[in-house]
Formats: structure tokens, C-alpha cells, sequence
């Protein structure tokens, strides 16, 4: 931040309080508030909508979700289809199928 022209009543070290004009994001809803935070690599999609890989007894299943929307680049909110700490696959070198073994590193 810096003025374009110098006012002698500012001084060196002086505090000063900045606003910057532009949209504002909206205020989270408490609905979103409950959501869970993903990685946006985890999130796939397809003609019946978008689903995560999830982690259950070393196998993967197939969890449907409801999303919230993008929250940065790599982050997607998930209102609906997730719980607090449940693991799920982020990416894999392989198409993953419902009942597969699966290994964590």
C-alpha cells in the first residue's frame, strides 16, 4: 500500500486501517458449516452424479455425495455422503471397483 501524494499529518510507523473494494464472498450457512472438506482430486463425477472412493475394512466403496461447491482450488465441500473421519482414496494408479482390496501408503 502506498499514497500517491504525501499528507504531512502521516507519519513514519503510523497504523493505518485498509479495505479493499470488491465482491464479497457470502457468509457460510450453518449447513456448510457441517460440511467436510476434500481434496478436489478425490471427487469424481459421472452420468449419476459425483461420488468419492471411501475406505471401509482395507476394501473401497462407491459413496455418492452432495457437494457445496469449490472452496479454493484444490478443495470441494461435501455436504452430504461423508462423515468427520472417514478416509477416503484420493487418487489411485488403477480404475478402482466397489469391493476391491485396497493398501494405504
Amino acid at each position: 500500500i502506498g499514497f500517491l501524494e504525501r499528507d504531512q499529518r502521516i507519519l513514519r510507523d503510523m497504523g493505518a486501517k485498509v479495505a479493499f473494494l470488491g465482491v464479497e464472498a457470502p457468509a457460510a450457512t450453518e449447513q456448510e458449516l457441517q460440511g467436510v472438506m476434500v481434496s478436489s482430486e478425490a471427487l469424481q463425477s459421472d452420468s449419476s452424479g459425483d461420488f468419492v472412493w471411501r475406505i471401509s475394512n482395507d476394501t473401497v466403496e462407491r459413496r455418492p455425495v452432495r457437494t457445496g461447491g469449490a472452496r479454493g482450488r484444490d478443495r470441494v465441500l461435501v455436504l452430504e455422503g461423508l462423515a468427520v473421519g472417514d478416509t477416503i482414496v484420493r487418487s489411485s494408479p488403477r480404475p478402482l471397483q466397489a469391493g476391491h482390496a485396497i493398501r494405504t501408503d
